[in-house]
């Protein structure tokens, strides 16, 4: 074999233009128009192997084995990638060889595929034919893409395992692409973990309050209804860190200035500084957090005296019985939430970072809101403080003081209990910081990046460093001219956009009804499962043929997946899911994991059904009262 490259133009050609053909049908047209005036890398040499496949030399260095390729590439997926993977991150196309192996080995998994030099992709795709794994459905192509972008891939999987394969042939070209692309990646598997524990936690809570608040969603109308109609104004979002307690004293002036953007906890010190916050975000599920509205008068007074609530479906009910305004909700995050919406009308989606500062700072973007300035957005303990002077937390904290547990024992785990460490700060020097609120600081850096126009800026210096985030004073925003008239006058138009449909209940009850026998329907579905598992297992047992089983359960299974309500069960049993989904011992393992994840379904579908039922009798009392 001979290490030089061998004159393949001609087929060299012949391939990259049949691939691209396939890619043609593939990507959007300015995507394909963008990939087809590049220029192939020269950097990347094919070499023949005598064998059907050929190697590749970057810069006169094998990229692959000299002999055999697609064996080795084999070779370092067995080696590196779960046996359970259900998708694989593959950082560099280079002949696709690795990826192609990855999609033999495992055969229902996907690969995605991120690939920063357009030119080397497509001196990769002039190498061979490559029309079969480009035209695959588990393929799934990122060129030249922000690594931010990768995420959202990613989100397609959400209960698979993942793994990732790196080509080392390329590292080093682009380390600083690839040193981001894995931060980015940590910050994305860590927001993973925490959402996975907190619907371990809330799942049932989250379905609980929907269905507490059925009602609320049928007649409210959505953020979409009044998205960018503050465009070019500057909004002021306040939130709970220490550094709010700088904007305090001049709170009256600021509001003159700005649209005020509040959430939960920090809207008692924007009542106790004499401003009405024009918004109020609320999205949590827990009690607790609705005693931040606690003594904020919220149910007195003119309606035009009170903030307009954003908040999602799954909030604790509370926060909108407390609530005498407008409401307006945004997109649910949950399939129950989810399937209510596309039956009876979209909200409109905002970010979901899992702090309601990031649910908060993506509404001033959706109103066009521009620049945004943030008080209190510390994502660390300034001063070793948790929150401003006052706040609810912080007060909570003295009043369930004791002999034994005073305030300083609670302030003391609320900085301790998350493993703190020290970050960069906005001035320069370093803040005390945790495991939780670092994930917030990788979302915003995230947002920031994805959506460069969305100006915004802190007054808190002391706050965690956000890339893209700059650094403002309260002077500055003093400094602004008085726009409060005018922001009056589209508040009004936007109270008048979130007016409530009453019309709407009738169509929530029908809904609700189709949806119980749906539920039902799913519950004995579950119930078939469990016992052609039954049937399989004694099959096994006793030596006998389980193919009619087999049949049976194929048969179950087919009817659960045409049922278009499974994903509002399924939220509930995603941990058993994932578990399900790894190898079995044995087919008596396999038939008894089945058998578990078919009473799981049944449940969750009683579950569901049983508080279904009861919102349909509130509902049907409630108009029986009305009339």
């Amino acid at each position: 074999m001979t290490s030089e490259p061998l004159p393949l133009a001609e087929p060299e050609a012949a391939f990259l233009s049949s691939n691209l053909a396939v890619l043609k049908t593939l990507l959007s047209p300015e995507a394909y128009e963008t990939l087809r005036l590049q220029e192939a890398s020269d950097r990347l040499a094919i070499v023949a192997t005598g064998g059907p496949r050929p190697t590749a030399l970057y810069d006169g260095r094998l990229v692959y084995s000299r002999n055999e390729p697609y064996r080795e590439a084999e070779r370092v997926v067995r080696r590196e990638v779960s046996a359970d993977s259900g998708v694989c991150l593959f950082e560099s196309f280079g002949l696709g060889y690795h990826v192609e192996a990855f999609l033999e080995l495992h055969p229902r998994a996907h690969a995605v595929v991120v690939e920063p030099d357009v030119g080397l992709f497509l001196a990769g795709i002039a190498s061979r034919d490559l029309t079969g794994l480009l035209s695959s459905e588990r393929l799934h192509l990122l060129l030249a893409a922000e690594p931010e972008i990768v995420p959202m891939v990613l989100d397609a999987f959400p209960h698979s395992v993942h793994s990732v394969v790196r080509l080392r042939a390329f590292a080093a070209k682009d380390r600083s692409y690839f040193e981001r692309l894995r931060t980015v990646l940590a910050a994305y598997y860590a927001r993973r973990d925490i959402n996975r524990n907190t619907l371990a936690r809330f799942g049932k809570r989250w379905v609980r309050n929907l269905l507490r608040n059925a009602e609320i969603v049928a007649r409210s109308p959505g953020v979409a209804t009044i998205a960018g109609l503050f465009s070019g104004r500057p909004a002021l979002l306040l939130t709970a860190g220490p550094s709010l307690d700088a904007a305090l004293p001049s709170l009256k002036e600021l509001a003159q200035r700005c649209v005020v953007i509040a959430v939960d906890t920090s809207l008692r010190a924007a009542r106790a500084s004499g401003v009405r916050p024009d918004f109020l975000v609320v999205v949590d599920p827990q009690y607790w957090n609705s005693r931040h509205l606690d003594w904020c008068a919220q149910g007195r007074g003119d309606e035009d005296d009170r903030p307009i609530l954003v908040s999602e479906s799954s909030t604790y009910p509370r926060v909108f019985q407390r609530h005498a305004g407008r409401t307006l909700l945004c997109g649910s995050l949950f399939p129950l939430g989810s399937l209510l919406e596309s039956r009876l009308g979209e909200k409109g989606a905002l970010g979901a970072g899992g702090s309601v500062s990031t649910t908060a700072w993506d509404f001033a973007r959706l109103l066009g809101c521009s620049p945004i300035y943030a008080a209190g957005l510390d994502l660390g303990f300034p001063g070793r403080r948790t929150h401003f002077k006052g706040a609810f937390f912080e007060e909570r904290a003295h009043t369930l003081a004791g002999r034994l547990a005073t305030g300083e024992t609670h302030s003391f785990h609320a900085l301790h209990d998350a493993a703190p460490f020290l970050e960069a700060n906005m001035e320069g020097g370093v803040t005390l910081t945790d495991r939780r609120l670092i994930v917030y600081k990788w979302w915003f850096e995230n947002q920031l990046k994805i959506h460069p126009d969305a100006d915004t800026r802190s007054i808190g210096a002391e706050g965690v460093r956000i890339d893209g985030l700059k650094l403002a004073t309260v002077a500055e925003i003093a400094s602004l001219p008085s726009i409060r008239a005018e922001i009056d006058r589209t508040m009004s138009l936007s109270r008048d956009r979130a007016s409530p449909d009453d019309g709407a209940l009738d169509a929530l009850a029908t809904v609700l009804r189709g949806l119980s026998g749906e539920m039902a329907g799913l519950r004995d579905l579950a119930s078939e499962g469990m016992a052609a598992t039954e049937e399989l297992s004694r099959a096994l047992a006793s030596g006998r043929d389980p193919r009619a089983a087999l049949r049976r359960l194929e048969g179950v299974d087919g009817k659960i997946l045409k049922e278009r309500s499974r994903h509002v069960a399924g939220f509930l049993l995603q941990e058993t899911a994932e578990e399900l989904g790894e190898e079995s011992a044995s087919p008596q393992a396999a038939a008894d994991r089945s058998a578990e994840l078919y009473g799981e379904i049944a449940r969750s579908a009683c579950y569901h059904l049983g508080l279904i039922d009861k919102t349909l009798a509130r509902l049907a009392e409630n108009a029986r009262q009305s009339r």
